[in-house]
């Protein structure tokens, strides 16, 4: 508590005086004031501080360059001249700036006022000190007449470590000064002398780099969105007006090439014309029409076989999700961290803090759907004495995630970062996608690391290679399911107690706590288990016998009143055990003993799956009352067949809200997150329906039209 107290001090008293009298430049450090200075931070009388303020006001900048010039030329001399080394260009400039802002010039106020400076809400946990980044990058110093040869730059500098973290602080410089020239000013200033008593120092110094020139793989993605909107306006037009062209296209009747007679209808009867059949280039067009893929996007018809209630557990979990993501990406933006850390003390927090089950939904209904259509297939293959093309299986599923996979990750690689703006935005793509972009297209990602050296491209995609994986396994499972049900059912029953083993060794060789958010989780955790498949499988089993248990039981069980009641209450029991049952444990710090953390970390996975299986089947069944009701509505349909373009646009959605911020800082409420929260779930979904239009509605179509059937 004194150390954070003494760098609050510090920080308030050098910043909010110090560095605005004399914004960043106290270069020179002129020795005894710097002694003084320092001298204040032992000061326990507030009169001999305010006097120490007083003295150290009345030195001007004039006098500082005079003695930092006299110090250059006596080195021998014990003076507290920093032995930094900054640009002639950038020093000329800013001892310009520095005097034109002392007499009042416009510009050079405007730099000053576009500067971070000390705000309120410190002891809140207000690290962000962004000052006027629009300000300072509007600024041109040069069109003031004068002879004046530098305009504003917007820098962030990383100060730290402080206790709640890195301090970022926002500084508009001539744009003569190089990122190493504000890292040596800062270094060398009276600031950070008096900093470094505390242990804080300049960490880095970034500025968003504004491009003059897109680069050529930005323009090639410009040219390809220009290619498919082009597409889409043609395939729209085409939809829209080929009745019309239909009607004057002439008749192919038995009286075509007759003489007129007075028999002769006077306008064609299209009721009998023979339509001709439509060829690949009208598919083609057809496969980008908005109108078409609009209406059966928001189509709400379900075949007999579909599991309607689905379509509701798919879009909530995929609002649990973004919640999830809203809250955790938030936080290097709040202006009152601690207050948010109250907040996560609350009971009702902690789907947010143990919300990582959300993904373990999407696993458990890959696996229902993948093995109840495959079966109902299978066994109609089987009646129509046809062979199974297990080929295609595998052909659809590439080819209806691939394609929207690639257009995404170029939106987020070559298009992305060239429209953010502000002083927490930067161009430079994800650092894993220039070399490994090629692990997600073969569906292996989820075995690189997430965080160091081999790191992923599109860190959160981890889940579909996952899926993919399971994917691939499931079909021989599902065939031996099929055809020697005991079999089956022991492969997969061996399946799951390997993914328990092997996250049991791996929790008891590293002392994994129960998940990611437990305090004294071990680093790595999560390039450990977390997006390992071996470690993930337990709930798309649970999918998987879920699946065949609906396909023999066709929805046709029957069972007593108290029966339905006992699993909804064991089920609820379960899933609310998953979610609210690391409370104390998460919120108070409570240490769980090693076989209860070992325990919950190797099978709440499955246990959540379990949870849901009992849902769907009551649901099926007609025992899901006001449940069923609500997770089969109509308006669930629509939305759940975004749910894949909406899980690979999301993050850049909420990358783009708090990381395209001009100047301000979030102050967090119950309110406010609720108003961003349900902002994301708009703006993915919206986002979403456009990625679908442009590249997985007409992937749909084109399917179709080379495989010459419907898949």
């Amino acid at each position: 508590m004194f150390y954070i107290r003494r760098a609050i001090f510090t920080l308030l008293f050098t910043i909010g005086e110090a560095l605005s009298d004399n914004v960043w430049f106290q270069q020179p450090n002129l020795a005894g004031d710097l002694r003084l200075l320092s001298e204040t931070q032992e000061l326990a009388q507030a009169q001999r501080s305010a006097e120490a303020l007083q003295v150290w006001k009345e030195v001007t900048w004039k006098a500082a360059v005079a003695a930092y010039d006299a110090a250059k030329t006596r080195p021998e001399e014990d003076m507290a001249v920093p032995t930094y080394n900054v640009s002639e260009a950038c020093r000329n400039a800013t001892f310009r700036y520095q005097e034109d802002l002392l007499r009042g010039k416009m510009y050079a106020l405007q730099m000053f006022d576009a500067t971070g400076k000390l705000p309120s809400g410190f002891f809140e946990g207000n690290l962000n000190w962004w000052g006027l980044y629009s300000q300072c990058t509007n600024i041109t110093a040069k069109g003031y007449g004068e002879n004046i040869n530098f305009d504003a730059k917007y820098w962030t500098a990383t100060i730290g470590p402080l206790p709640p973290g890195y301090l970022r602080v926002g500084v508009c410089v001539p744009d003569t000064c190089s990122r190493n020239d504000v890292i040596q000013w800062l270094d060398g200033s009276v600031l950070m002398r008096l900093l470094l008593r505390e242990g804080l120092t300049v960490m880095d110094a970034k500025s968003l780099q504004v491009q003059t020139t897109l680069p050529r793989t930005t323009l090639a993605a410009i040219c390809i969105i220009s290619i498919i909107v082009a597409l889409m306006t043609a395939g729209t037009l085409y939809d829209i007006y080929r009745p019309i062209w239909e009607v004057h296209q002439p008749t192919r009747s038995e009286n075509a090439n007759k003489a007129v007679t007075e028999t002769t209808p006077l306008v064609n009867d299209t009721s009998v014309t023979r339509k001709t059949e439509e060829r690949p280039v009208s598919k083609f067009l057809l496969a980008f029409s908005v109108r078409t893929n609009t209406r059966k996007l928001l189509s709400t018809r379900e075949s007999p076989d579909s599991l309607g209630c689905l379509h509701g557990i798919r879009f909530l979990s995929m609002t649990w999700v973004i919640l999830g993501h809203t809250f955790g990406f938030v936080l290097p933006h709040l202006d009152n961290l601690s207050y948010r850390l109250t907040v996560s003390r609350r009971f009702s927090s902690e789907p947010i803090l143990n919300g990582f089950s959300s993904v373990d939904s999407f696993f458990f209904l890959s696996g229902v759907l993948m093995a109840y259509l495959m079966l109902l297939q299978l066994d109609k293959y089987r009646r129509e004495g046809r062979r199974f093309p297990y080929w295609q299986l595998y052909v659809h599923r590439y080819w209806r995630l691939t394609p929207v996979y690639a257009f995404v990750l170029m939106l987020w690689v070559w298009v992305y970062p060239y429209i953010m703006t502000g002083p927490a935005a930067t161009t430079a793509p994800d650092p894993g996608c220039p070399k490994n972009w090629w692990y997600n297209f073969l569906y292996i990602n989820n075995f690189l690391d997430m965080v160091t050296v081999n790191i992923q491209c599109m860190g959160w995609t981890w889940y579909l290679a996952n899926d993919m994986q399971f994917f691939v396994i499931s079909v021989p499972i599902i065939w031996l399911t099929f055809r020697y049900l005991l079999v089956g059912m022991i492969t997969q029953v061996v399946l799951l107690l390997a993914s328990f083993g092997a996250t049991i060794g791996l929790a008891i060789h590293y002392n994994l706590q129960p998940v990611l958010t437990s305090p004294g989780q071990y680093p790595d955790a999560t390039n450990l288990i977390y997006q390992k498949p071996y470690c993930r499988i337990g709930p798309y089993l649970v999918g998987l016998m879920l699946g065949y248990l609906l396909y023999r039981t066709r929805g046709q069980v029957r069972m007593h009143k108290a029966v339905a009641l006992l699993g909804w209450l064991a089920a609820t029991g379960i899933c609310m055990g998953v979610v609210y049952g690391l409370y104390n444990h998460l919120t108070q710090g409570v240490v769980l003993s090693r076989p209860v953390a070992i325990l919950y970390l190797t099978v709440h996975r499955t246990a959540w799956g379990v949870g849901l299986a009992w849902v769907v089947f009551a649901c099926v069944n007609g025992y899901g009352g006001i449940i069923n009701t609500i997770l089969s509505l109509k308006a669930w349909i629509p939305l759940s067949r975004l749910t894949y373009c909406a899980y690979l646009v999301h993050p850049m959605v909420i990358y783009l809200v708090y990381q395209d911020q001009t100047e301000t800082n979030i102050h967090y409420t119950d309110i406010l997150l609720a108003y961003y929260f349900v902002g994301h779930v708009v703006f993915s979904y919206a986002v979403a329906y456009i990625v679908s239009m442009m590249a997985e509605a007409p992937m749909r179509h084109l399917e179709k039209l080379v495989l010459k059937q419907d898949t």
